[in-house]
């Protein structure tokens, strides 16, 4: 198959688009099965037939590689707190969330960014961009409030509206919440709203992780809407923001391989909140 898809290349019959298609059907095995069927085929003919057949079967190639390639395409939206309650963890977590990004471009999988910093007010980071687009954060925890109802209605209408002229919406789409205190400044929405908003969400498919620092994370996340099982209480400290980020990057690729966040997600986290030092180690990066 590879030398069909070098042929292609080589004839530059190819947008950009298609290529960057391509690549991902290639490093993909669902993709790969698609395309070794059809270029099986076409290999075994003669070099005249070849010649004759290449136009059509390489454009039956590209438009399955690009169905491959857009049944994998995930958003995920990013909602993390910058209140001063997080001050001290600010280079941590810039460098657990470049990390994270860095690690999604090498899969060279379609995934949409969308990242918001909140406190009182919502900083918009990122909007929908192709995660090749999505630039360094920059992080301070300079925020005086939360308003975290007010944060996460907001986003969930803004995408919800934007997939809807979307001609390729995304299978799947992730919000993950990172915060270290209860909501104190929504003038927008409330509790209430956000739990009915969360779960019309749900029923279209989308998955919701909450990481929360507060002693009662798990009562908070339910009352949002969030599944228990995806929930976790975190640690707001340098080698808790790389566990944080570590699990958010297990639940992406979890829903990838199988449509759903598997439940070992949040295992880092959990070795963490037992004080496994040496866990802790192994999951942390050079935040220094």
């Amino acid at each position: 198959m590879s030398s069909l898809i070098e042929e292609l290349r080589k004839r530059n019959t190819m947008t950009a688009k298609q290529k960057q298609e391509i690549a991902c059907s290639e490093k993909n095995s669902t993709g790969l099965k698609a395309l070794q069927k059809m270029s099986n085929n076409l290999m075994k003919k003669s070099k005249e037939d070849f010649e004759q057949q290449l136009n059509t079967i390489g454009s039956k190639i590209i438009k399955e590689t690009s169905k491959v390639y857009h049944e994998q395409k995930i958003e995920v939206l990013f909602l993390i707190d910058k209140s001063g309650s997080c001050r001290g963890t600010e280079m941590a977590t810039c460098k657990s969330y470049d990390h994270l990004i860095a690690q999604e471009k090498k899969e060279n999988f379609p995934t949409i960014v969308t990242n918001v910093l909140f406190a009182g007010e919502q900083q918009e980071v990122a909007f929908r961009k192709n995660i090749g687009q999505v630039d360094p954060l920059k992080y301070r925890a300079n925020g005086d409030s939360t308003a975290i109802y007010d944060t996460i209605c907001t986003y969930i209408n803004k995408i919800m509206n934007a997939q809807l002229n979307d001609e390729n919406k995304p299978k799947k789409t992730i919000v993950a919440i990172m915060t270290d205190g209860l909501d104190n400044a929504s003038v927008h929405f409330t509790e209430s709203d956000t739990y009915k908003l969360v779960e019309m969400a749900k029923k279209r498919g989308w998955e919701f992780i909450f990481l929360g620092a507060m002693e009662n994370a798990y009562q908070v996340g339910v009352s949002l809407g969030m599944h228990p099982d995806h929930i976790a209480q975190i640690d707001m400290s340098d080698e808790g923001m790389v566990a944080n980020f570590q699990a958010i990057e297990e639940a992406i690729q979890s829903v990838r391989k199988s449509g759903k966040i598997d439940s070992s997600w949040k295992r880092g986290i959990q070795d963490l909140s037992l004080e496994d030092k040496d866990q802790a180690k192994r999951l942390r990066l050079d935040v220094k």
